[in-house]
């Protein structure tokens, strides 16, 4: 029997929409560009463009002044944070960190981005991106 107190409870139960329903774009969802300072790296600027899919759960990266691209898997959301995973999958000058961890937060219109190596704690980068 279908609760008339929660009809939205078979939105959730499959982590598809039910029939009929569509679920919301997470805040993530689309293309931010920017740029990070990286002071302990091999290069200690670079730019940064993050695309994720509607639902917010996954996406791809791409640091185009390195060359590197990727992809993301988002580990964990609140309503202003999240926290992804960053794979290498592409590297031809090898002066990318093969893993990161990033956080990212709303900020303004934008999102602030921390990122860490995931094999070495000490190399950090912080930036700034933009919708589009």
């Amino acid at each position: 029997p279908r609760s008339t107190l929660f009809p939205y409870t078979t939105l959730f139960r499959s982590g598809r929409p039910a029939p009929g329903r569509t679920a919301a774009p997470s805040w993530l969802a689309g293309t931010w560009t920017g740029s990070a300072d990286q002071p302990n790296g091999v290069v200690t600027h670079w730019t940064a463009e993050l695309t994720f899919s509607r639902s917010g759960r996954t996406g791809s990266f791409r640091f185009p002044s390195l060359g590197c691209s990727g992809t993301l898997v988002v580990n964990s959301t609140t309503s202003t944070t999240a926290s992804v995973s960053e794979d290498l999958t592409r590297n031809p000058d090898k002066v990318c960190a093969p893993r990161g961890i990033m956080t990212l937060s709303r900020s303004g219109s934008g999102l602030h981005m921390k990122w860490r190596d995931a094999s070495n704690r000490a190399n950090v980068a912080t930036g700034y991106l933009q919708p589009g």
